[in-house]
């Protein structure tokens, strides 16, 4: 980050595209000034912390929700305010602007983030758990970037670490005060079966981990067809659980779900009992399987933008399956 810590910052936290709501956050010393300066009179976020009540923003005349988190208990350990507007893309544009006018300056990517590593309220990899989260395309990356995030790799790397900082100190206790009869070296054979534990559970953590460029690369195999052709029944029998909502109503799909998947060949000797991904008769090529809505005419904006992820995954894949 190039950019002075001290500064207030703003940006738009919620998703692009049309909501209910979008939020818009503000981190540093004059957040809430700043957003004073945006409110009706009369609407004082500090009489409440940690809590939504009812403001009124000045330009244009709209209620919406807001909310203050003093620091240093805060997520980035500054003054936060967040802000829940209509989620109309020109309003939050308007209303950055007026933020950007009254003294904020317009938060870089990751920005927030990078604030709350800095002042210690996360660790490295709870941060690198947030940025996994955000480009998560599957079950199984939301999963390992939730173990980063909620800091459980942190902790596990904590323990071996303080485990193979005592081995050291013993060794070095054993070299640096061998004349003193009070210390007693550690002996050969306990060092060795400590070290050799220490080796294991590496191991064990490591043989457990996949990493996220691996995943992130697997081929994309998409299930292609017409609403209610029974591609997210199938997505569901082949992974071995239910991971998709199925329902006789067209259309049930909207969003593209993928999961790591390996295929399993299928013999005379193992039948057609044989399914999901977890049993042997694999064929050792793991794939990210894909199901997307069904292709249609799109009538309304939810069905427009269904499609279009669709297509977006059609484009990416290695393999359709229609």
């Amino acid at each position: 980050m190039s950019r002075d810590t001290a500064d207030t910052i703003v940006a738009v936290s919620s998703p692009p595209g049309p909501s209910t709501r979008g939020l818009i956050r503000l981190s540093g010393p004059e957040a809430v000034s700043i957003t004073d300066a945006v409110l009706e009179p009369g609407h004082a976020l500090q009489a409440s912390p940690r809590r939504f009540t009812v403001v009124v923003l000045r330009q244009p005349s709209i209620p919406c929700l807001g909310a203050y988190f003093p620091g240093p208990h805060s997520y980035t350990g500054d003054n936060i305010v967040e802000l829940q507007v209509p989620g109309n893309a020109a309003l939050l544009d308007r209303l950055l602007h007026e933020f950007i006018h009254c003294g904020a300056r317009l938060a870089e990517p990751g920005e927030f983030t990078f604030r709350a590593f800095v002042a210690g309220r996360i660790d490295l990899t709870q941060a690198e758990g947030v940025a996994a989260t955000v480009s998560a395309v599957s079950d199984a990356q939301l999963d390992a970037a939730s173990m980063l995030r909620e800091g459980k790799l942190a902790k596990q790397a904590h323990t071996l670490v303080n485990d193979l900082g005592t081995a050291l100190a013993l060794v070095e206790a054993g070299i640096d005060f061998v004349d003193q009869e009070d210390v007693v070296p550690i002996a050969a054979p306990k060092l060795r079966a400590r070290l050799q534990r220490l080796r294991a559970a590496v191991m064990e953590l490591v043989d457990r981990s996949r990493s996220w460029g691996a995943i992130q690369s697997l081929p994309r195999v998409v299930l292609v067809g017409p609403p209610s052709s029974g591609k997210s029944t199938l997505f569901n029998r082949l992974l071995g659980h239910d991971r998709a909502v199925i329902h006789a109503l067209p259309g049930t799909t909207r969003d593209a779900l993928a999961e790591p998947w390996t295929p399993q060949l299928l013999t005379e000797a193992s039948g057609a009992g044989a399914r999901g991904g977890g049993g042997s008769g694999g064929w050792g090529v793991e794939v990210m399987l894909v199901d997307i809505a069904g292709l249609d005419d799109p009538e309304a904006m939810l069905d427009r933008q269904a499609q279009a992820a669709a297509s977006r995954e059609m484009q990416a894949a290695d393999v359709l399956v229609a």
